[in-house]
């Protein structure tokens, strides 16, 4: 049996209105202004002729016409001026505040455009160190074959190797700190191990390298997170405390185990940061620098919150602020090793 030809219609090729749909009317804004302009043509010939022949009307002489006239006219130019600040004030508001956070998206594009070529940079560097520290692997080797009378000379190989090691750890910590996208690998991590390697690498920091930089842990404990992230988080933390004690103050950096958290503290002896201020910090392109872009405090939440964690602001005993972030030690995310 064949199909009857004569069925619906194919609506291929149209735009089909969903049912219950509401779309947004969309303005032209040509078309807006010319309807504006005549509202008001209309509205103020109709004022004028019938506010004329009121005039007229009532005018018991010449003069006073004359002053009717320029009453009449002096309302008007106070009920336009009127309307125009009420209607005018909130729209140039808004352009000025738009203006503004373009302005901040055009920084926030600089400096983003600059941290990846300063990444790229790092990268290149590091991959030229690690070059030469293969050469430095070969000469340490063939040192240690070497025999000499010296007693030192087995405790200055041992040297020479443990420095070799950390400097190999430096150069590997630079590439990872400068990716422009960490990896999202979550894993059984040493989290006091990894707060230590950032605390020594922040003390080579130009910013941080006057200050008093201390770190109180524990001796070890294991957490599941993001080694990167982490080292992220801890630096920006340090870096900040360190523009806020002008680059020579105390920091202090403390991590405990609370319960099933660890928490993380940065204290520093700054001024401080008032009430009002704390929950406008982590908002975007939010700061009180000058030469800030209000993004550092914004990427701390960031990695708190990919470890389903919180990070708070609250006085420090040294005098100035405390950032304490709380991080889960055991949370269902997936690793490295998950299937």
């Amino acid at each position: 049996m064949r199909a009857n030809s004569s069925g619906p219609r194919s609506n291929k090729g149209k735009p089909r209105k969903k049912r219950g749909a509401f779309a947004l009317p969309t303005f032209s804004p040509w078309k807006l202004s010319i309807t504006i302009a005549a509202i008001y043509l209309v509205l103020g010939i109709t004022y004028i002729v019938l506010s004329g022949y009121l005039a007229a009307h009532f005018a018991e002489s010449v003069a006073h016409l004359k002053y009717l006239e320029q009453i009449k006219g002096v309302g008007f130019i106070i009920v336009t001026a009127v309307l125009l600040l009420v209607f005018g004030y909130p729209l140039f508001r808004r352009i000025a505040h738009e203006e503004r956070v373009c302005a901040h998206q055009r920084e926030a594009l600089i400096l983003s455009e600059n941290r990846a070529l300063a990444g790229m940079f790092a990268a290149s560097v590091a991959h030229d160190i690690n070059n030469v520290l293969t050469v430095l692997d070969y000469a340490i080797e063939q040192l240690s074959k070497e025999k000499s009378a010296d007693p030192a000379h087995p405790k200055r190989i041992e040297q020479l190797k443990e420095s070799n090691e950390r400097l190999k750890e430096l150069t590997k910590r630079l590439g990872q700190s400068t990716s422009p996208e960490p990896p999202d690998v979550f894993e059984r991590m040493d989290l006091i191990e990894t707060i230590e390697k950032t605390v020594d690498l922040a003390r080579t920091h130009i910013r941080v390298r006057s200050c008093d930089l201390s770190l109180g842990a524990e001796d070890t404990f294991t957490m599941i997170g993001n080694p990167v992230l982490i080292h992220q988080m801890v630096m920006n933390l340090i870096i900040n405390a360190a523009d806020a004690c002008q680059h020579q103050g105390r920091i202090e950096v403390t991590a405990r185990r609370e319960g099933g958290h660890c928490v993380v503290e940065v204290h520093d002896d700054g001024p401080g940061i008032p009430e009002k201020e704390r929950e406008m910090i982590f908002t975007p392109f939010y700061t009180t620098k000058h030469q800030g872009k209000g993004l550092g405090l914004l990427s701390v939440k960031a990695c708190a919150d990919a470890h389903h964690g919180r990070v708070e602001v609250v006085d420090s005993p040294l005098g100035g602020a405390c950032f304490r972030i709380g991080l889960p030690i055991d949370v269902n995310i997936p690793t490295a090793t998950s299937t």
